[in-house]
C-alpha cells in the first residue's frame, strides 16, 4: 500500500507484488490480488482451495482454479489517471465516464450516449464512473429497463420474480414466492431497507477502520525509526567488537613478547650454569689424564733406560701408584638437566572470558511501541431485542448432543446411538439408528450432505460418515492417529493429534490432503488443560477450547488469538451464519454463554450465569436456520435413567 496515513482506493497495490493491480481477482475474504500473483503462490493448499496471503482465510476454487475466481470490477482509477485513459470504443482521449458491464469496455461521454440510443445495446448494464474522486459508482437508470440478475430472485429467476424482502433469519434476499414457501414465518424486512442499513453499517465500519490507519502509519514510522536505531546499534557494536579484538591482540602480543624474553633470559642463565659445571668437569678429567700420562711416561723411561738400582729403588711406590690409577682412572660425570620448553595452552572459555560474548540485553531496546487493542464488535443486528426466550418445552429423553441443523426450525440430535429430529414446536421423530455395537458414538460435525461421528475401538478413535440423503453409514479408512476432530465447510474433516501438535485435513474418504503443525501444541499443550472441543469458523480459523482458554489458529498452525479466563470452563462451541461464535461456560456451577467473533475475540456474555434452571446442567447448544439459539439442559441428579431434557429457544435476529 502506498505511503501515507490515508487510504486511497486508486493507489491500492497488490498485497503480493506491491505493484499496480493487473487482472485483479477477489478472494472470499475480499482481499484483491493480481491473477498472476495468485497463480504463483506456493502456499496454495489442495487444488480446490487457496489461502489468502494476507489473512490466511481459505477460498474454495472450482475446476477452473484461479481463473474461476471473481474478477474485481471496482478497480477504477482516480480522476488524474482517467484523464489519460483512451476510450475503448473510439479514439477520444478525454475523461472516461462509464463502463459497459456486458461489453466490458470503458466509454467516453459521446460513446455512452450512443450506447443508450442503439437498439443493440439498449439492454446492457452501464456503470457510471464517478470522476469527482468520491469513489462511488452508479447505475444508469436509462439502461436498466431490462431486469438484471441482481434484481431478480435467484430461486425463482425463471418466473421473473423480483426481490422484494430480505429474510433476516436466513440472511438472503427473497421474493414473494419465497416468503410463502421455505421462508414462511421468518423475520423479514423490505429489501431496500436492508440495503440502506447495510450501506450505513458498512460506511460506519469503513470510517472506523479508516480511523485506524493513522495509528498504523505511526506504528510503521516508529518501527522504521527503531529499525534505523537498531541498525546503528549493530553497526557500532560491530566496530566495538573489532576494536576490542585489535586491542586484545596488541595486549596479547606484547605479553607474549615479554614472556618470550623472560624465558630466553632464564634459558641463558641455566645454560651458563650448566656450561660452568661442564667446564669444571672437563678440567678435572684433563688433569686426571695428564696425571696418568706423566706416570706412564716415567715408568716407560725407567724400564727402558734405568739401571737395576733405579728400578729397585722406584719399584714399590711406582707400583702402588700404577695400581691405584688403574682402578681409579675416571671421574664421575655430573648430572646435567637440559632446559626444555614446556608449551602452554589457552582454553576457549578463557578466550571468551578475555574477548567477551554477544548476548541479548535483559531489557528491550525500546518501550515506545504503541499497544493496539481494539474491542471487537458484534455481528448482531437487532441486539436490543436479542436473546428473548421464544419457546420452552421438555422432552421425555435426555439429549446427549446436537448433531446439526436439519431444516429451518428443526435440529438433528443424538440420543444414545439414535438420531432424532426435534422441531421448534416440541415434536420429534426418529431419523436413523447408528449400528456400532456397544460403542457410544460422538458427533464430529456436518457438511452439506454428510454427518461425521467418531467412536473408540481398541483405544483408537475411528471416523464414520453418515449420508443425510441415503442414511447410509460408512467407516472411513483414516491412516493417521488423532485425538480430536471437526468438519470444514468444504466437506473435509480436520483431525488433531494433540501429543504431536499436528493437524491433518482429510477428504470425505479419509485421505490426508493437508498437514501442518503448531509449535505451541507440540511444545506446550501437553502441559496445559485438556482440549474440550475444536471447531473451524467461517473465516478459516481453528478455535480450540480448553478449560480456561480459547485459542484461534490459522490453517498454517500459527496462533493468532488467545483468550484466557481463570474462572471459566469452556466446553461447547457453535456458530451462526453471520460469524457469531457462542461458547458455553460451566465453571463452578455457573452456566453462561459467551459471545466471540470468528477470530476468537471475546465480545461479552449473552446469557447470564444460571439463566437456566439451577437444578439443570447445560448439555449442548445450537443455532437453527431461522437464527434462533437452542439450549439443551438436563437434570444434575445422578440417576440410572436417561432422564429428561429441557429445551429453550432464544430469538436474536
Amino acid at each position: 500500500m502506498a505511503e501515507g496515513s490515508t487510504f486511497t482506493p486508486s493507489i491500492y497495490s497488490c498485497g503480493i507484488c506491491e505493484s499496480k493491480l493487473y487482472n485483479p481477482k477477489v478472494l472470499k475474504c475480499f482481499h484483491v490480488f493480481c491473477r498472476r500473483c495468485l497463480d504463483k503462490q506456493s502456499f496454495c493448499l489442495p487444488k480446490y482451495r487457496i489461502a489468502c496471503p494476507l489473512c490466511e482465510s481459505l477460498t474454495s476454487l472450482n475446476r477452473e482454479g484461479i481463473d474461476g475466481l471473481d474478477d474485481y470490477k471496482f478497480s477504477y482509477r482516480s480522476e488524474n489517471d482517467q484523464s489519460r485513459i483512451q476510450c475503448q470504443m473510439c479514439d477520444n482521449t478525454g475523461v472516461v465516464s462509464s463502463e459497459c458491464e456486458d461489453c466490458q469496455e470503458l466509454m467516453c461521454k459521446e460513446c455512452h450516449d450512443y450506447h443508450k440510443k442503439h437498439n443493440k445495446f439498449k439492454g446492457h448494464t452501464v456503470v457510471l464512473i464517478d470522476t469527482q474522486g468520491n469513489g462511488t459508482v452508479s447505475k444508469d437508470d436509462a439502461c436498466m429497463q431490462v431486469a438484471t440478475v441482481e434484481k431478480m430472485c435467484q430461486e425463482h429467476y425463471t418466473y421473473c420474480r423480483p426481490i422484494e424482502e430480505f429474510c433476516k433469519s436466513c440472511s438472503k434476499p427473497v421474493c414473494s414466492i419465497c416468503m410463502l414457501g421455505i421462508h414462511k414465518g421468518h423475520k423479514t424486512e423490505p429489501f431496500q431497507t436492508t440495503v440502506a442499513k447495510a450501506r450505513t453499517s458498512l460506511s460506519v465500519a469503513l470510517r472506523g477502520l479508516k480511523s485506524r490507519l493513522p495509528l498504523l502509519q505511526s506504528l510503521l514510522n516508529e518501527a522504521a525509526h527503531e529499525e534505523k536505531k537498531y541498525n546503528n546499534h549493530i553497526k557500532n557494536t560491530r566496530v566495538e567488537i573489532k576494536d576490542l579484538s585489535e586491542r586484545l591482540k596488541l595486549d596479547v602480543c606484547r605479553k607474549i613478547d615479554e614472556i618470550t624474553d623472560e624465558n630466553i633470559c632464564k634459558l641463558d642463565s641455566l645454560a651458563h650454569t650448566d656450561k660452568a659445571v661442564l667446564e669444571s668437569y672437563r678440567k678435572d678429567v684433563n688433569r686426571s689424564k695428564k696425571t696418568i700420562d706423566g706416570l706412564l711416561y716415567a715408568t716407560e723411561n725407567l724400564l727402558e733406560f734405568g739401571d737395576k738400582s733405579d728400578l729397585i729403588k722406584s719399584f714399590p711406590e711406582l707400583e702402588t701408584r700404577l695400581c691405584h690409577y688403574e682402578h681409579n682412572y675416571g671421574i664421575t660425570m655430573p648430572d646435567i638437566f637440559e632446559p626444555l620448553l614446556k608449551p602452554g595452552s589457552i582454553k576457549l572459555n578463557q578466550l571468551y572470558e578475555a574477548v567477551g560474548q554477544i548476548e541479548r540485553e535483559q531489557r528491550p531496546m525500546t518501550n515506545s511501541f504503541i499497544a493496539v487493542k481494539q474491542k471487537p464488535s458484534s455481528h448482531l443486528v437487532d441486539n436490543e431485542n436479542a436473546f428473548a426466550k421464544r419457546k420452552s418445552f421438555n422432552l421425555d429423553f435426555r439429549v446427549d448432543s446436537v448433531v446439526c441443523t436439519y431444516n429451518t426450525d428443526a435440529v438433528l440430535v443424538l440420543v444414545g446411538n439414535q438420531l432424532k429430529i426435534i422441531s421448534a414446536d416440541g415434536s420429534y421423530k426418529d431419523f436413523v439408528f447408528i449400528q456400532c455395537g456397544k460403542c457410544h458414538v460422538n458427533p464430529v460435525g456436518h457438511t452439506q450432505n454428510n454427518v461425521y461421528f467418531y467412536l473408540t475401538e481398541k483405544n483408537t478413535l475411528c471416523l464414520f460418515r453418515l449420508s443425510q440423503i441415503s442414511k447410509q453409514i460408512e467407516k472411513l479408512d483414516v491412516k493417521v492417529t488423532f485425538t480430536h476432530a471437526c468438519t470444514v465447510d468444504n466437506d473435509t474433516v480436520l483431525l488433531l493429534n494433540q501429543p504431536k501438535g499436528t493437524f491433518y485435513e482429510t477428504d470425505n474418504n479419509g485421505r490426508v490432503i493437508n498437514t501442518f503443525g503448531s509449535k505451541l501444541l507440540a511444545q506446550n499443550f501437553n502441559g496445559l488443560e485438556s482440549i474440550s472441543c475444536m471447531r473451524v469458523t467461517t473465516v478459516s480459523r481453528i478455535l480450540i477450547c480448553t478449560e480456561k482458554s480459547l485459542y484461534a489458529f490459522t490453517f498454517s498452525g500459527k496462533l493468532e488469538q488467545l483468550f484466557q479466563d481463570e474462572n471459566s470452563y469452556f466446553w461447547l462451541v457453535c456458530e451462526d451464519q453471520r460469524g457469531n461464535v457462542f461458547v458455553a461456560d460451566r465453571a463452578h456451577g455457573n452456566q453462561r454463554i459467551c459471545l466471540f467473533t470468528p477470530y476468537g475475540h471475546y465480545i461479552g456474555d449473552i446469557l447470564p450465569p444460571n439463566a437456566h434452571n439451577a437444578t439443570t446442567i447445560l448439555l449442548d447448544l445450537a443455532i437453527d436456520r431461522c437464527g434462533n439459539l437452542w439450549t439443551f439442559s438436563g437434570s444434575k441428579a445422578l440417576v440410572p435413567f436417561p432422564g429428561k431434557s429441557e429445551i429453550n429457544i432464544y430469538s436474536y435476529t
